[in-house]
């Protein structure tokens, strides 16, 4: 199964120019404005093709660093997800890669869990785990029941998920800037 995005593709170039450049800056792959091992959620963009996997190094050798060997790497291994909605630069430049391993049963614009992967700082080499996939907590087709972007105006651009579930499991939602819901690790 050959899922395809055009974002992917995008990523793709901007990758290969930061590393010509020689811009070392953090991974999506891991964990940056967010703790270490903390959960949040992500709305899936699209899944990498196992090609677009070996193309960019970062993905590549993050998942062989996990322990999946090179020849075990497959389509739609690893996602794209915005955390911020709709439109405007936060939706793209915040979006994070995450591993999915095999048998899950997330698709493209689910709403999923992901465990955020070690903290990589500018010029350390990518340490593993990175950004995993845990699960899916609502589909493409219930979005807005129990989960939806807020504020709940379709004029703004840097919206963040919230669940109504998400205060009674223990999720807080992140103060400053980058204000995203999430579940500490201590509290997974």
């Amino acid at each position: 199964m050959k899922i395809y995005n055009a974002r992917f593709a995008a990523l793709y170039l901007l990758s290969i120019v930061m590393l010509q450049i020689g811009c070392a800056t953090p991974s999506r792959f891991h964990a940056t404005h967010i703790p270490p091992e903390s959960l949040i959620l992500t709305q899936i963009r699209g899944f990498a093709t196992q090609q677009e996997i070996h193309s960019i190094p970062t993905l590549a050798n993050t998942l062989e660093l996990s322990g999946i060997e090179k020849s075990r790497i497959k389509d739609g291994m690893v996602a794209d997800g915005r955390i911020f909605c709709c439109g405007g630069p936060n939706e793209s430049d915040y979006s994070v890669w995450f591993y999915v391993p095999e048998g899950s049963d997330a698709s493209v614009g689910d709403i999923v869990e992901v465990k955020m992967g070690a903290l990589v700082l500018k010029g350390e080499p990518l340490r593993a785990p990175p950004n995993t996939f845990q699960r899916v907590r609502s589909k493409l087709e219930q979005e807005g029941k129990e989960c939806r972007w807020m504020p709940d105006n379709p004029r703004l651009w840097g919206r963040v998920l919230y669940c109504d579930w998400m205060e009674n499991e223990g999720w807080i939602q992140q103060s400053g800037l980058f204000n995203v819901w999430k579940k500490s690790a201590g509290n997974n």
